[in-house]
């Protein structure tokens, strides 16, 4: 008997040949198929748990001056959860018409700063969307499809090191309705955590180790998507000194966890996941 699976009956409206990608959180299982003549797909045999079911023919600009949201707004995707025996139907047809959702991101303690807001569906396959901020911090969002999403400001500071995960500690639940323009504003709360990753042995300073916050206290939103991840809201490397720094935090309790590697096989090997759990942080 099939331990799980994932199927849809129709796919833009019955376009044949459409690559499909589903894949866990962490991208160790992946399958891949495409839609009959019919539009229709599936895949079966997955064990339980949490999946991504994305179109792959999306479109992306490779120009001299493509950012990251040429390359990821046409992606459509859906995330689900699959218990044992259980099917589910995953529609990744056309979409609607879109709106325009635009807004200004700021520190809490005043100035500027460059962020990427991102939104991510709750449900449905209304695809991801990103921009960057201007120089006052405005950002502006087109074709967005009206529905539930989870919005994030990912702060491009020095805070992101190269080879981190894009991560946010702002996350917060969105509902866009069918008004034709509509402003949502992003206040980067001022909470700051410094970290020092040493050696058990000699209490040396270790430098090059991923560090993941991980937020754990009963006042986070209740975001399936942000679950689904552990509540990850940042991923650092310690420098040269073994230090680790996580910036715009609000008010909560998190857990650190130092060591391993992401999924693109960064961080330095050899040690032992340590984790420290229960740290308060004031915004």
């Amino acid at each position: 008997p099939r331990s799980g699976a994932t199927c849809t009956t129709k796919s833009d409206g019955g376009t044949a040949r459409v690559p499909i990608l589903v894949s866990d959180p962490t991208g160790k299982t992946m399958r891949n198929t495409q839609t009959d003549a019919d539009g229709a797909y599936r895949v079966a045999g997955l064990t339980p748990g949490t999946y991504n079911v994305m179109r792959m023919d999306f479109q992306m600009s490779f120009g001299s001056d493509a950012t990251l949201a040429d390359f990821t707004n046409d992606i459509r995707y859906e995330t689900v959860q699959i218990a044992a025996d259980e099917e589910k139907e995953v529609d990744l047809g056309s979409l609607p018409d879109g709106v325009v959702v635009h807004g200004v991101v700021r520190p809490a303690a005043g100035g500027e700063i460059l962020a990427m807001v991102t939104m991510v569906p709750v449900r449905g396959s209304a695809g991801m969307k990103f921009a960057y901020t201007d120089e006052d911090g405005a950002f502006e969002i087109e074709n967005v499809v009206p529905g539930d999403y989870t919005l994030s400001a990912i702060p491009m500071d020095e805070g992101m090191a190269a080879g981190a995960q894009p991560t946010s500690s702002v996350v917060q639940p969105l509902h866009v309705t069918s008004a034709p323009r509509q402003r949502h504003d992003i206040e980067l709360p001022g909470g700051t955590l410094n970290l020092i990753v040493v050696d058990a042995r000699d209490g040396k300073a270790v430098d090059g180790v991923r560090v993941v916050l991980e937020r754990t206290d009963a006042n986070r939103p209740s975001i399936p998507l942000m679950e689904s991840f552990g509540w990850r809201v940042g991923e650092v490397y310690t420098d040269d000194q073994g230090k680790a720094t996580f910036r715009h935090l609000p008010d909560g309790t998190y857990t650190a966890v130092a060591g391993g590697k992401n999924m693109l096989g960064m961080g330095a090997g050899g040690w032992a996941v340590s984790r420290v759990h229960d740290i308060a942080v004031q915004s």
